[in-house]
């Protein structure tokens, strides 16, 4: 904002960042410059203690200020190599730099820069032939670079106001030799086999030489393949081994390096070997068959090791098919064979099986020959319960696990159920099983998740339950067609009731149906008394509420005494059948018993004058006492005085109603009920008093 004479303004010009002019005209100026080295020029104008700068870009027209292109580089070998020559590569003459994160050596001398850019610089410090990283040298067009690491390296050229650069990467350097060399040798007639393995994880292995005695000579090839000496048989030979990794073909001029700790790796042991005449022997041998496979166990011994081993088998003695044995299961004894498998098999099938066996001198075993049969998957067991008839059922089914490796369980129901545990609902081929339930369907096969399963039944009707057992090798087993019946859960009916009553007792007949819930199948039948004859029970009361009495009756009716004369009673008809289904009449019914009498049995007779009088006997000591026939029961349980019909001594049965004198106290009568019981009862002259039959003496 403030208007100053262009003479108070002071003018100072500074290279490389030091004061190289002061003192000049503010209107122009003139000074020379150094063309012999690249400068940074600023002019510095300051009024007070104010200033502002301007970097000034000189023309040097000596250079004629021409446009560089970017140096390349020439890097031999392009393969892997233990160590790399870097060429630096420009069209244009001017001032070379090079900087690296790697150590080189250089066949011509080289000048240290002191700067941290290529702007700001000054090599004319020590010359070396040995570059440090991160350093920049000044060097020219023929200089050539080694280094023996992988890095990057940059380049530039310039003439102090122009610069072009570039960079690159160097890899396949690889200094670190073969690592876990190791190397077995076998003599097999005249040739000794020598083999060997290492690791190198960055260039990779090239091959490898061998020696048989003991390193004072080498075979000259270099090869990944076994090696193959042709021998005399009988001395022993002392092999060694190293491992070259791929630096050792990395050379453009042609030359092979092998040098030992940085592309090569020798065996420090040597390995002793000599002829070998003895076969392996296969010894111990055990077999154990499920129903599916076959577990080998057995042993091979020999002296120089196992080149190879193998189990043939099949159903037959030319076998057909074999096994190529396991190697990492053997050493330098020989080897331990624990649990071969052989799978695939059918079951309850007789195999043959040989098992041989060769070592590296080219020995062969006699081989060990035997057979063996599979297993027999065996059936499940069951047990179903209750045995006798119920209103459910469930059957508690066992699959055998004995003898068979990943076996599947499966079943089929011809009916609905339940289960203890979910299973899968499979379709009819039993090849999709994937809903999970617990609840069955018809005419469905399901897939259990273990060995056991609890199946319960509550409908009516005969049940079919098949099973099936598969092994890994689909060998089966089935079993078919277990049934499950006695289940009922239709409760007996009671109806067509009659009642038959008198003053004392009351018979009530009825009708009972059993059937179950399709009306045709006959149920389970009534529960049985002592006497193995169906039952039923007759509660009854004089309170509807209070049916506080029972009396056990038949199928066809029950007989209700000591009952109380003019008495209104309330009863009901229960009935169960074997399977625990509980049925009963219905509604609460009712009977009322007739009024009490008192009958009078004396025995009377009529006189000559129409008068009836009471007949009298004069008893054993002189009494004379009137005749009293005695009160029997009639045919419908009601109250009759017994008759006195007399018979020869000893008497018959007499006819319904009749009596039938035995002896001059006691007579007895054969009474037939409705239902159709015949009773004998017998009536005691003294007292009056009637008895069931075997009550006299």
């Amino acid at each position: 904002g403030t208007i100053i004479d262009p003479k108070d303004v002071e003018v100072k010009i500074y290279r490389n960042g030091i004061l190289y002019k002061d003192n000049l005209k503010y209107s122009n100026f003139e000074a020379e410059i150094d063309t012999s080295n690249i400068y940074t020029y600023t002019i510095k104008y300051t009024y007070e203690d104010t200033f502002v700068t301007r970097n000034i870009e000189i023309v040097n027209n000596v250079t004629n200020n021409t446009n560089f292109t970017k140096p390349t580089f020439e890097i031999y070998p392009t393969s892997w190599s233990i160590a790399k020559t870097i060429k630096v590569n420009t069209e244009e003459n001017g001032t070379i730099l090079i900087k690296s994160g790697m150590n080189l050596t250089s066949t011509e001398d080289v000048n240290l820069c002191n700067l941290t850019s290529r702007s700001l610089y000054n090599c004319t410090g020590t010359t070396t032939k040995t570059l440090m990283p991160n350093t920049w040298y000044k060097t020219n067009k023929t200089n050539v670079f080694t280094t023996i690491e992988n890095g990057n390296i940059v380049s530039t050229i310039t003439d102090g106001i122009k610069s072009e650069n570039s960079s690159t990467t160097i890899t396949k350097i690889d200094r670190t030799p073969p690592q876990n060399i190791t190397a077995t040798a076998r003599i097999v007639g005249n040739k000794l086999y020598a083999e060997a393995t290492a690791k190198d994880y960055e260039s990779g292995i090239y091959g490898y030489q061998y020696s048989i005695d003991g390193g004072v000579t080498w075979s000259e090839d270099i090869s990944l393949e076994t090696k193959v000496f042709t021998i005399t048989t009988g001395p022993k030979y002392s092999v060694l081994a190293r491992a070259i990794n791929n630096t050792y073909d990395g050379r453009t001029d042609g030359k092979k390096e092998l040098i030992e700790g940085i592309n090569q790796t020798t065996l420090t042991t040597p390995i002793v070997v000599e002829s070998d005449n003895n076969p392996p022997v296969i010894s111990n041998v055990t077999a154990v068959t499920l129903t599916d496979r076959i577990y080998l166990s057995f042993k091979i011994t020999d002296d120089s090791g196992i080149s190879s081993y193998k189990i043939e088998y099949g159903t037959n003695t030319n076998y057909g098919q074999e096994i190529d044995g396991d190697l990492k299961k053997c050493d330098a004894s020989g080897c331990t064979i624990n649990d071969l498998v052989i799978k695939g098999l059918k079951a309850n099938q007789t195999y043959y099986y040989r098992i041989s066996a060769t070592d590296l001198s080219g020995n062969e075993a006699t081989p060990v020959i035997n057979n063996i049969t599979t297993k027999t998957i065996k059936e499940p067991t069951y047990i179903i319960s209750p045995n006798n008839w119920s209103r459910e059922k469930k059957i508690d089914i066992t699959y055998s696990t004995e003898n068979i490796e990943n076996p599947k369980y499966y079943f089929y129901t011809n009916d609905v159920g339940t289960t203890d545990k979910t299973v899968k609902k499979c379709d009819n081929t039993r090849t999709n099983c994937a809903t999970q339930t617990t609840t069955l369907e018809k005419n469905t096969w399901y897939l259990i998740p273990d060995n056991t399963i609890q199946i319960k039944y509550a409908t009516e009707g005969n049940k079919t339950i098949n099973t099936l057992t598969l092994d890994e090798s689909s060998n089966d087993k089935a079993l078919n067609n277990i049934t499950i019946t006695k289940i009922d859960r239709t409760a007996p009916v009671i109806n067509n009731i009659d009642e038959s009553v008198n003053s004392v007792s009351a018979n009530i007949a009825y009708n009972i149906t059993d059937l179950q819930a399709d009306g045709i199948t006959p149920g389970s039948g009534l529960t049985l008394n002592s006497s193995n004859q169906e039952k039923t029970t007759c509660k009854y009361g004089t309170s509807s509420t209070n049916l506080n009495k029972t009396v056990e009756g038949t199928k066809t009716g029950c007989k209700i005494e000591n009952l109380t004369g003019n008495t209104t009673y309330y009863y009901i008809i229960e009935a169960e059948d074997k399977a625990g289904n509980k049925g009963n009449s219905g509604e609460v019914k009712s009977f009322t018993t007739t009024n009490t009498t008192t009958l009078d049995c004396r025995k009377k007779t009529t006189d000559a004058y129409g008068n009836e009088t009471v007949v009298t006997e004069t008893d054993a000591y002189g009494n004379i006492i009137e005749v009293d026939l005695g009160i029997c029961t009639g045919p419908y349980g009601e109250e009759i005085c017994c008759e006195d019909t007399t018979t020869e001594s000893g008497g018959e049965e007499g006819s319904e109603g009749e009596c039938t004198t035995v002896t001059q106290t006691h007579t007895c009568q054969l009474d037939v009920d409705k239902w159709g019981t015949y009773t004998v009862e017998c009536c005691d002259g003294f007292n009056s008093t009637c008895h069931a039959a075997g009550g006299c003496s």
